[in-house]
């Protein structure tokens, strides 16, 4: 998806040093190895997950059996995504997070999700096809520079490639015989335990082939596909993709980004299951516009930081943007100055702005807005001179 115009936040302080945020910090609630701290840092045609004033990319650097730059909304069997160690790079987006997209390009209003299913771990093999026989078999010839789809590269059973052949039966596995009852509808094997090792015989032809074999990928499968063009503008620079209200929790991918893990609730666990279908409602006379201008569990509250180095006298302006010939009107911003002595209400409104003056001591404050509803905004902090 691609966005319109950049609008910059100007800050101008006088005698302030700028927000004090260690950048690529991990997040406690996230197990993610990058954050992003600061708007500005945002790549051009990314996707994130905004969770407690923190970005997070959605993860595209997976292993895959299909093209991950290219969108689809429809579902299938073929289209699986694999993870090894990286597993916990997925973000999570939970209930009262947002979905990010910032982009400079023009602006496709269409965000392609298509919905996975969570098959569990298994060895680092998919798109298993039936024989005959009910026996399964794969194709293990490398393609693409050693790349191959139905094998994980990153997985013990990248092995596999070695044997270079356009058929390879799976007889057995772990003393078990391989027929569909073990075998997922993407076509991986199912009912194994994660990190065991498996004593695998396999077939070229007539010979054998052993392999102990590591059950060490967690494999995702295409199950659901939606289009969506349900977005507000935000802070100036960014959109926020709605997400639908029938969407369960799941593991989705949008557009040719990466994928993500949302949460329909404030917490996950083991036993959370992220594979009840969803259920689109039937369409009603509401339009979209009265769907989501004016309710308040869109909008999101943003902070703003900057530190004082001394005892000064300050003026905070706030000002903001209405949209024109909108047919709602918009309740006026909540801005507060809050710091460890207490908290300071900009109250004095005139037309799109909101003002205060006031004594901060030495130390860091944080700028909260809400009530913003996606519009435009800017923000000054001033030093008031009192010398004559």
């Amino acid at each position: 998806m691609k966005t319109i115009t950049k609008i910059s936040i100007l800050l101008l302080l006088l005698f302030f040093i700028t927000g004090c945020e260690q950048r690529g910090k991990k997040e406690e609630t996230q197990k993610t190895s990058v954050v992003i701290s600061d708007m500005n840092e945002l790549e051009d045609g990314r996707y994130y997950i905004l969770h407690d004033g923190k970005y997070y990319p959605l993860y595209k650097n997976g292993e895959a059996t299909f093209d991950q730059d290219n969108a689809v909304s429809s579902a299938s069997d073929k289209r699986s995504l694999f993870y090894t160690d990286d597993w916990e790079e997925i973000p999570t987006m939970y209930v009262g997070d947002s979905l990010i997209y910032y982009t400079s390009a023009n602006l496709d209003e269409s965000v392609t999700f298509e919905r996975f299913e969570d098959l569990g771990y298994s060895v680092g093999i998919c798109n298993l096809s039936r024989m005959d026989s009910g026996r399964y078999a794969f194709d293990a010839t490398t393609k693409d520079d050693s790349k191959n789809s139905n094998i994980n590269k990153r997985s013990d059973a990248s092995r596999l490639m070695e044997l270079d052949s356009t058929q390879v039966i799976i007889d057995n596995i772990g003393g078990a015989q391989l027929r569909s009852g073990n075998i997922s509808r993407g076509g991986t094997i199912i009912g194994l335990t994660k990190d065991k090792l498996y004593s695998t015989d396999l077939y070229i032809g007539t010979k054998l082939k052993n392999y102990v074999l590591k059950a060490d990928t967690r494999i995702l499968t295409s199950m659901e596909g939606y289009t969506i063009n349900n977005y507000a503008f935000l802070r100036s620079k960014i959109i926020e993709i709605y997400i639908p209200d029938y969407f369960n929790s799941g593991f989705y991918k949008v557009d040719g980004d990466g994928v993500f893990r949302y949460v329909k609730g404030k917490a996950y666990t083991e036993r959370t299951d992220f594979n009840v279908p969803n259920n689109i409602p039937d369409e009603d006379n509401t339009t979209e516009e009265q769907k989501y201008a004016l309710d308040d569990t869109k909008d999101v509250t943003y902070t703003e930081e900057f530190t004082v180095n001394q005892q000064t006298k300050v003026s905070v302006t706030f000002t903001y943007e209405d949209p024109e010939n909108s047919p709602y009107e918009l309740s006026t911003p909540v801005v507060k100055v809050i710091g460890n002595d207490g908290a300071y209400t900009l109250s004095d409104y005139d037309k799109g702005t909101l003002n205060a003056v006031m004594t901060l001591e030495p130390g860091q404050y944080k700028l909260e807005i809400s009530g913003i509803h996606g519009r435009a905004y800017d923000y000054k902090v001033n030093k008031i001179n009192e010398d004559k």
